[in-house]
């Protein structure tokens, strides 16, 4: 047996209680399917969805009759919408976050064996190493400074000598 090239089977069980054969079969004409002996249904897939079809109706035309729901149904989405906003604003702020960070450095973090007490140190050393160079080399370039003026001032004394 078949519906528009689809096979219908048929299901063969038997009740865990009594015992007895049930037996029912598919029916793609309706997306369901149908007991044929042995069992009765206690649920009605399309009486379900014609019984939330009335209600979702009901609700409708009760929100256009009263306007304080109608109100109350658009401060709802508006409210749902901003935090949807705020979420996705969230996201791109981390997905902004991680795409700034450096991946070597991170990488070497992960496969480094030292704990975070001694990365600051390294870190703290390596700036103060940075500052202490700094200051040598304004010492250096004072030192220069004071070298070119005394030559300039022992070539000057020496010119007006002679």
């Amino acid at each position: 047996m078949d519906y528009l090239g689809l096979k219908i089977f048929r299901f063969f069980i038997k009740c865990t209680r009594c015992l007895a054969e049930i037996s029912f079969r598919t029916d793609p004409e309706n997306t369901d399917y149908v007991c044929e002996q042995g069992a009765t249904r206690n649920f009605q897939a399309h009486d379900f969805a014609e019984q939330e079809e009335r209600r979702l109706a009901k609700l409708e035309q009760e929100e256009e009759s009263n306007p304080m729901k109608a109100l109350e149904k658009r401060t709802k989405e508006s409210k749902n919408e901003m935090d949807v906003i705020d979420a996705l604003e969230e996201l791109k702020d981390l997905n902004a976050r991680y795409a700034n960070a450096d991946i070597d450095s991170m990488l070497e973090s992960v496969t480094s064996k030292k704990t975070p007490e001694e990365l600051a140190d390294e870190e703290d050393a390596r700036l103060a190493a940075e500052a202490f160079e700094h200051k040598k080399k304004k010492k250096l370039n004072d030192l220069k400074m004071i070298l070119q003026t005394r030559n300039l001032m022992m070539l000057m004394s020496f010119l007006i000598s002679h």
